[in-house]
Order: C-alpha cells, then structure tokens, then sequence
C-alpha cells in the first residue's frame, strides 16, 4: 500500500476481517505451518460441501466491517470508505464476471520466505484431487496482476477467461491493477 493511502488507516483489521470474511464462507481450508506460526493457506468451496461458517456466516462478517468502517475502527472514515467502495466495486465485477463452476480457489497465499518450495503446487494439486473426488468438474479463481504470481495458475492448465479493471487492488497497491478470472476443466 502506498504512504498515501495507508495515513491514518488501520489496514491490518480490515485485512484480518477479510480473511475471516473467506474461512467463514469456505468449505475447503488448508493450512501450513512451522515453528514460528502460519505461513501458507488455501481457503475454496466445492459446491454442495457447507462453509465453514456456521457461527459466523459470511453476511456478519461483511457486517462487521461496514459497522467498523462506520464507528472509525479503521481509521480515517473517508479514506477507508473510498478504500472498501473500491473493493465492493471489483466484488460487484467478479459477480458479474465469474464463470459457473463446481469449485473455486478464493484464497492462495504462500509468504514470500517459503515461496518456491513447492507448497503452493501441493495445496493447489489437493484442491484440485479434493474437487474431483466430490464430482466437480471445473474450478475457477479471481487473482490479480499486482499480488500474484498468475502464471502459476497457467501452469497448472488454468486458462484466463476474464480481465478487468480491479478497482480494489489499483486502490490498496496504488497502482493500475488487473484483476483476472480463470477456470481449469477436470474432465
């Protein structure tokens, strides 16, 4: 995130909120970790598998940071609401855009230091076995050419069915910002 646009912000709890957002609506979480805590995770649904969230489904969690964005839990009221009207606006993009498949990867992070070891090939890889096994016959997942490595995806036989301007992203990096639709077919 930029200086400019991180003044005044509390970024960590809307990004902590976020991922609380994806466990709760994921029915498919993988986690990897050593010693010194969590450095990997893949977070999907299969369809017909329930999400995680059945204490807190995903409607509260958005809840709670619409009411933290309105009571100034994350700083800077205008800031952030320009920041999360940015998000909401690529949300809206991916509703419209998103193919119908059985599954879909909604979050794939791998920190940096344990990159290239092959971690995020093996989530991948289970997913994808994971799907199958319970019928899916396609995945699909949103990425971005700001924070992601998306040609990873194409290695594995994802192909790009969708790009558009990511409103959100372009915000948060403080650069023009991509956002890409891809789909793989199992069968």
């Amino acid at each position: 995130m930029s200086p400019a646009i991180a003044i005044g912000l509390r970024t960590d709890m809307m990004v902590r909120n976020w991922i609380g957002s994806v466990v709760a609506s994921s029915s498919w979480a993988e986690l990897a970790e050593d010693e010194h805590g969590v450095f990997g995770m893949l977070f999907g649904n299969v369809k017909g598998q329930p999400a995680f969230g059945t204490h807190h489904s995903p409607i509260v969690m958005e809840m709670r940071m619409v009411l933290s964005l309105v009571f100034g839990s994350y700083g800077s009221f205008a800031r952030m609401f320009r920041l999360m009207a940015s998000f909401m606006m690529t949300e809206l993009k991916l509703l419209l855009y998103m193919p119908q498949t059985d599954a879909e990867i909604t979050m794939l992070v791998v920190e940096g230091a344990h990159r290239g070891k092959g971690i995020g090939k093996k989530f991948v890889q289970r997913f994808i076995d994971a799907a199958k096994s319970q019928g899916a016959r396609s995945i699909s997942l949103y990425t971005d050419d700001q924070t992601s490595n998306w040609g990873f995806y194409e290695a594995f036989g994802f192909k790009q069915v969708k790009k558009f301007y990511d409103n959100g992203t372009s915000r948060y990096s403080g650069k023009h910002a991509i956002g890409m639709i891809y789909r793989i077919d199992l069968s």
